[in-house]
């Protein structure tokens, strides 16, 4: 078991252990913290040039087609349009839902428990792993700052999950403590590689984590992670209020 604790001046072993073993430098926490952003960026990239970018050029290609047939064959133009119709507000809702990604309006208009059903709609028979959700919140509302860092941290843990966990189910709960906020992640996939060097090719999904825990450490909560034997990771996040924050 790997424990996660954000007070530098922690003694827990577990905690030296993993600052020894993954993070033993605050340059190279830099420097995997720099390859996540560089692949957050690549993935972004690929995205937009395979989804959108591509769709796109073959509508393009395919309104020259059918503009051609307008004159000698307008029903094959008209059902040519038709389907190109179609492929362009499948194209328009994956845009709609990175930008909803990237800049989720509605965690800043409606709160952290709007913005998690939405995501959960939003995942809702568009993966191959079995999300079984177990939302025991009951406050409408934390602060603001509270709420992006607690979204962000679900996103991430389990994007890392559908990504590179190799799972076929995922088990997320959350639920209030007297300081704040419980998160579990619980998956039966590949167990997750937490050993980084300059020297090898990263585990992704560490990358992942260590993003989370950056966001979990802005909040001085904990992470503490473990892999099964032989199979799955448990991930248990922890974020504090402040006491002027309830």
């Amino acid at each position: 078991m790997v424990y996660w604790h954000t007070d530098e001046t922690d003694q827990d072993p577990l905690a030296a252990e993993w600052a020894k073993q993954f993070v033993n430098t605050r340059r190279q926490e830099a420097f995997w913290a720099l390859w996540w952003t560089e692949e957050t960026a690549l993935r972004l990239a690929r995205f937009l040039s395979d989804g959108p970018g591509q769709l796109l050029a073959n509508a393009t290609f395919e309104i020259n087609a059918c503009l051609q047939l307008l004159d000698t064959s307008p029903d094959v133009a008209r059902s040519g349009l038709e389907a190109l119709r179609d492929e362009l507000q499948q194209g328009l809702r994956d845009v709609q839902a990175l930008v909803n990604g990237l800049y989720p309006r509605t965690l800043f208009e409606l709160g952290f428990h709007a913005a998690l059903k939405a995501f959960q709609e939003a995942l809702d028979g568009q993966t191959a792993v079995r999300i079984v959700w177990q939302n025991e919140l009951t406050r409408q509302r934390y602060p603001s700052l509270f709420e992006l860092v607690a979204f962000r941290v679900v996103q991430e843990l389990v994007f890392a999950v559908l990504y590179w966990g190799n799972s076929n189910s995922l088990h997320v709960a959350l639920r209030e403590s007297d300081q704040g906020i419980e998160m579990y992640f619980e998956d039966d996939g590949a167990p997750v590689t937490l050993a980084l060097d300059f020297d090898a090719e990263p585990d992704m999904r560490a990358l992942a984590l260590l993003s989370a825990w950056e966001r979990v450490r802005w909040l001085g909560g904990r992470m503490h992670v473990e892999n099964g034997n032989p199979q799955g990771t448990r991930v248990v996040v922890h974020l504090p209020m402040r006491h002027e924050e309830k």
